[in-house]
């Protein structure tokens, strides 16, 4: 996960490199300790005061999400979904469906990578996700001028964007099992006194994994979104980040 600092650089912080399965909640544990420890310790890290909401975001608060529709001046946390689309949406909002939206919307009718943005908002705690296929009416010319004018406050003033760097299909999902690096495996005692593995991987291997890039870092406007959010958990190839 990295956090934006304050200055004018747009310089980022690395505040953690985990890698884990999304299923556990240590990992879970992890991330949220991250987000706290930057607002409460990290002295360039934006504070997580409640910022307005955006135009539309899902409610994830039921067991089936609904798109919610915000009155002026609410304010709540929320995430941003940064991902590509991989070509036209199966489930989008429009004007003719917005109320149908509004009442409910099965959450496994969603693509896949929609799916695990939810599941990473709500085992995180947070009830608001702002995807734009859902939250932009996408048959309207001068709803999408308004909000693609907007965008850069709306992931600016997020509490955490999930980018999904692994994924150049909204249908793929993210919640991947970690890529599996060359490595020597060796045993290891946990603190509870059962026993584990470790498995030591060389830093040349590691490195030029991590960092060769996803089908997210070849969309420009992805850049805007990872410089202007003050929290990233980005999902590689092989870790989360």
């Amino acid at each position: 996960m990295f956090s934006k600092t304050g200055d004018a650089a747009g310089n980022f912080l690395d505040c953690t490199a985990l890698c884990f399965d999304m299923a556990n909640d240590q990992g879970i544990e992890e991330i949220q300790s991250r987000i706290n420890r930057s607002d409460q310790s990290h002295e360039g890290c934006p504070r997580l005061s409640k910022p307005l909401l955006p135009s539309r975001v899902l409610d994830l608060e039921a067991a089936d999400p609904r798109l919610h529709v915000t009155e002026a001046g609410e304010r709540g946390h929320y995430l941003a979904l940064s991902y590509c689309w991989g070509g036209p949406q199966d489930v989008i909002t429009t004007r003719d469906n917005i109320s149908t939206n509004m009442a409910g919307m099965l959450e496994t009718s969603f693509p896949q990578s929609i799916q695990d943005a939810i599941r990473v908002t709500r085992k995180l705690g947070y009830r608001y996700l702002w995807v734009d296929a859902l939250c932009i009416l996408q048959d309207s010319t001068a709803d999408k001028h308004s909000e693609i004018s907007n965008m850069g406050a709306i992931y600016k003033n997020s509490t955490l964007t999930i980018a999904v760097s692994n994924s150049d299909n909204v249908h793929k999902g993210f919640l991947k099992t970690p890529f599996d690096l060359d490595g020597v495996k060796l045993p290891f005692r946990l603190p509870d006194s059962t026993l584990g593995s470790i498995k030591l991987i060389a830093e040349s291997n590691l490195l030029a994994h991590r960092y060769k890039g996803g089908p997210l870092s070849k969309r420009g406007w992805a850049l805007q979104e990872f410089l202007l959010s003050p929290r990233v958990i980005l999902f590689g190839a092989g870790d989360v980040r």
